[in-house]
């Protein structure tokens, strides 16, 4: 963590050498945004490093932002297919968040089963190691 703590303290100041002469260099929004990905970045490797040393925490994780992904996914395939129905036949839209939800969830359950994902998950989600 200290080696990359030093790369980040000396692309900084680099970075302000070549974005800025002035004397104030905290106001230029290039040195701002650069400050807050060197911050991003050192918050994200401490994470990574926490995470590496905690393999189920790690793992739970992983399966979490798999199921957000599949659940984006799907989720707009859902919702574009369930806002065409509305338009095509000028259907009332009371009620289409709800019925958005449950498709979504009714598609990504049979996803998970046709394609195998839930038979690998009892055996090896976190769910099953504990």
């Amino acid at each position: 963590m200290n080696n990359l703590l030093v790369a980040v303290l000396i692309g900084a100041i680099s970075q302000m050498l070549f974005f800025n002469t002035s004397k104030d260099l905290l106001s230029n929004p290039e040195i701002d945004k650069f400050f807050r990905v060197a911050i991003a970045t050192v918050v994200i490797y401490g994470v990574y490093s926490y995470l590496s040393k905690n393999t189920n925490l790690t793992r739970l994780l992983i399966e979490a932002g798999v199921v957000g992904i599949l659940t984006l996914i799907i989720g707009k395939i859902s919702t574009q297919l369930i806002i065409d129905y509305i338009k095509l036949y000028n259907v009332s839209s009371k009620y289409s968040t709800e019925i958005i939800f449950i498709t979504t969830g009714v598609l990504i359950h049979l996803f998970c089963e046709f394609t195998g994902i839930n038979k690998w998950y009892t055996i090896n989600g976190v769910a099953a190691m504990s």
